[in-house]
């Protein structure tokens, strides 16, 4: 449908109708992920379908979808500070004792270049503000209210992070395969 989000869609680069078709159903899986995985945390399916995105295999979510969640479940979230050089992003639990301190989220250009990230994701030089608030923002939730996002990570860790291989595991099949073939 046009609600289905371009991320989603199937790259129809080919002619070859079995590429096509493997395209298209492995957009239908994605797809079926994100509405899946949104429903686990509470997301309704256009919801899940605009902020849920499959990335290696693993769902993941914007890290401002992280701080509305965190924030529609009571507790608080609040940028300390944000600038293209460092950002620190605070949390507290709605039913944290008078006193305790803010879980704290930090994340600057420095450690991002240390990872690796900065120099390998063009975000980090266009735009070091967003991405270092993402990062930080992200922490500070997981920290803050683990069980609202049930251990999803943001978007922008995941596409940082190369894609894993499991060493051992078998090759994904091609196609289905059939109970004569088992």
């Amino acid at each position: 449908t046009p609600f289905f989000p371009e991320a989603l869609r199937p790259r129809l680069g080919g002619s070859d109708d079995s590429a096509l078709a493997k395209q298209r159903a492995g957009a239908i899986a994605n797809g079926t992920g994100a509405v899946m995985t949104g429903a686990e945390i509470g997301l309704s399916p256009m919801q899940a379908l605009s902020n849920v995105f499959v990335i290696h295999g693993r769902p993941s979510m914007y890290a401002n979808t992280k701080v509305a969640l965190v924030q529609a479940a009571g507790h608080h979230i609040w940028t300390e500070e944000s600038s293209e050089t460092r950002a620190v992003v605070c949390g507290q639990r709605s039913n944290d004792p008078p006193g305790t301190p803010p879980r704290r989220g930090e994340m600057t250009i420095e450690l991002a270049r240390k990872a690796g990230w900065a120099g390998k994701n063009k975000n980090y030089q266009e735009n070091p503000t967003a991405m270092l608030y993402a990062r930080a923002a992200s922490i500070c939730c997981d920290r803050t209210a683990p069980e609202v996002l049930k251990g999803i990570a943001a978007f922008e860790e995941i596409q940082d992070q190369p894609q894993p291989t499991h060493a051992g595991a078998p090759p994904v099949a091609a196609a289905p395969v059939t109970v004569a073939e088992i």
